[in-house]
This record gives structure tokens, sequence and C-alpha cells, in this order.
């Protein structure tokens, strides 16, 4: 709180939320500091160009896996109440 960010709210487009000033205005509850908008993002250190993460995916399941463990999941799940028709 030493930098004040808590009263600070950034708007990273000038068009985006353009009345957020109405709401976010007025005195910090804890501080007693006035609340600013300010538009873009705050300042801080360099943005990373990072290279992109290859695509991750689950692995096929086995089928023998998979019936297993519908089978212990069905086991210990409770039945469904009956159901009557009325006009069979």
């Amino acid at each position: 709180m030493d930098r004040s960010f808590h009263r600070i709210l950034y708007r990273f487009s000038p068009d985006d939320y353009r009345q957020i000033g109405e709401f976010w205005n007025g005195q910090q509850a804890d501080t007693g500091d006035p609340r600013k908008v300010l538009d873009g993002p705050p300042e801080g250190g360099e943005v990373l160009d990072l290279t992109p993460a290859p695509a991750l995916y689950a692995p096929e399941v086995d089928s023998a896996a998979r019936a297993s463990a519908t089978s212990r999941l069905s086991a210990s799940s409770p039945s469904p109440p009956e159901t009557r028709r009325c006009c069979t």
C-alpha cells in the first residue's frame, strides 16, 4: 500500500469502461486517499516476448481403465428413484 496501487483502477483501453470513474471515485476507505482511474497499463518491468508453448493434451485413456472407473463410480452412486408412467 506504500505505492498506493490499491486506489488506482487501470483501464487498458480508453474505449473500455468509459463511465467507471462514476463508480471508482471518492476517498479510499482505509487510508482516505483519493481514488484514480488511469488509462493504460501500470508502469512496470519489461514485457517479455515469450515463445509459444506446445499444445498440451490428455493422453488417451485405456478402455479397460475407463470401464473400471465407470463401474466403481456407478457402484458408489445412489440409484435413481423409480418413475411410474401414467398412460401405458
